[in-house]
């Protein structure tokens, strides 16, 4: 008998609590820790109190940097408030010394407060009310990037605006109507443009490189080079602003005026991009199309420029089919047509110099096929005639011919240079048990 017999009811007991928990974990209506209705668990499942959207999670991390702020710097919105309200105060009485050193020491001992945002504009706009316009940038630019939502992005768009004018000496925007059309199309790079012409002549602003220590209003370098940073500060800052276009056009004039065609087509592009509503709009199609022109190289080079000149002056026909530039547009498009066959033109004359005479007429039948109405159709049509490659039935047979040249055929050895080799046996020797070569085949099937 065991020492330490097994009761009959605790094994009841065992068994039934080893049923209990094999049943529980595959039920759904019970858990550890009491029962749960269908309802809950789907409410608890469908639940959304942690989902957010774009404009939520926005919200969520702004307000999680502004309590971060608060922990690192007590006091964020507060400290420094009085201190600039003395400044403020000093510059509405038009003390701009004194308030220029008081908006200073706020910025240097606030670095890591919101005072500084104000602080900043405020010095910007002494620096502007002074004329002090290269500091008045700098405070600008430092604003916006260490406040990029700044509040005082429209006020500084503007500003910035002034300032690129001032220094560019308020040029006008090129129009269509300005440039004077060229005759043909190796004359687009030098097409005319109408500079902008200045009051005074000063070598500090044609030359970027020579300091400037006698106008306090302008940088001490590259005076036109920091006017188009100002400019490029706008869009890049603050690209739904009214301004936004206006400079990328400014810009784009500029460069078209400096002889930059594929600085200004940047441009031009940019402007067609994102500002389809503005009244630039069809000025940056033709002008555009027109500085595509200009950036071409040749027949040596890729003819890319040339589709896309064509494309936009197209468009542009066909956006304003009453537009009093239609005229001109029609003829710039017979200037691009002559260059597109001018460089088909260019490959007959490269096969011809190689005696390709069968690549030349390929190149002068697509002449004549793609530009009919140039004037090197009528060349194209005198060198098919000249040579006589124009008739399909000898054109295939030179070129069949041609194709066997590639596959030239094997000849035998002479007797006579294979005298004092007794082991060769000529191929045609009747006494050879070898069979006779078979005939070439000009039919060039293959044998294996």
């Amino acid at each position: 008998m065991d020492r330490h017999p097994i009761c009959h009811s605790h094994l009841k007991s065992m068994l039934i609590l080893c049923a209990i928990m094999t049943v529980l974990p595959g039920c759904s209506s019970f858990s550890l820790f009491g029962r749960k209705s269908e309802d809950e668990r789907l409410g608890a499942m469908s639940k959304t109190d942690n989902v957010k959207g774009p404009l939520e999670r926005v919200l969520s991390w702004t307000e999680k940097t502004d309590i971060e702020e608060l922990r690192r710097n007590p006091g964020y919105y507060e400290l420094g408030r009085d201190e600039f309200q003395y400044a403020e105060k000093l510059y509405q009485q038009r003390d701009w010394k004194a308030a220029e050193g008081e908006l200073k020491s706020v910025v240097k001992k606030y670095d890591d407060y919101a005072v500084k945002e104000d602080a900043l504009f405020l010095l910007g706009e002494l620096y502007f009310e002074t004329k002090r316009y290269p500091e008045a940038t700098d405070a600008f630019a430092e604003l916006t990037k260490d406040f990029p939502s700044t509040r005082y992005q429209s006020k500084i768009s503007n500003r910035m605006f002034t300032i690129a004018g001032i220094w560019l000496d308020f040029p006008d925007v090129v129009q269509a109507s300005d440039i004077k059309l060229a005759s043909n199309l190796d004359n687009t790079t030098s097409m005319s443009v109408p500079d902008h012409e200045r009051d005074s002549w000063d070598p500090t602003l044609a030359v970027p490189f020579l300091p400037n220590f006698h106008d306090s209003t302008r940088p001490t370098f590259d005076t036109e080079g920091r006017a188009l940073e100002s400019l490029k500060s706008i869009w890049l800052n603050d690209p739904t602003s009214n301004l936004a276009d206006d400079a990328l056009m400014m810009t784009a004039s500029h460069y078209l005026r400096k002889g930059d065609s594929v600085r200004a087509d940047e441009y031009f592009a940019a402007l067609r991009q994102n500002y389809p509503d503005s009244p630039h709009f069809k000025n940056s199609f033709i002008l555009g199309s027109h500085v595509k022109l200009m950036s071409y190289e040749g027949t040596s080079y890729d003819g890319t420029r040339l589709d896309e000149a064509e494309q936009l002056k197209e468009s542009a026909l066909r956006m304003w089919p009453d537009s009093e530039m239609r005229g001109r547009l029609k003829q710039e498009l017979q200037i691009i047509e002559e260059a597109k066959a001018k460089r088909e033109w260019a490959r007959v004359e490269f096969y011809n110099k190689k005696g390709r005479d069968d690549s030349a007429a390929i190149y002068c039948r697509e002449i004549l096929r793609l530009y009919p109405d140039t004037k090197y159709a009528q060349s194209a049509r005198q060198y098919l005639s000249t040579n006589e490659i124009n008739r399909p039935a000898e054109a295939k047979q030179s070129a069949r011919s041609w194709n066997w040249s590639l596959f030239p055929r094997l000849e035998s050895v002479p007797e006579e240079e294979t005298s004092g080799k007794s082991e060769f046996t000529p191929r045609d020797n009747p006494s050879s048990s070898e069979p006779e070569p078979r005939p070439y085949d000009q039919t060039g099937r293959v044998r294996l």
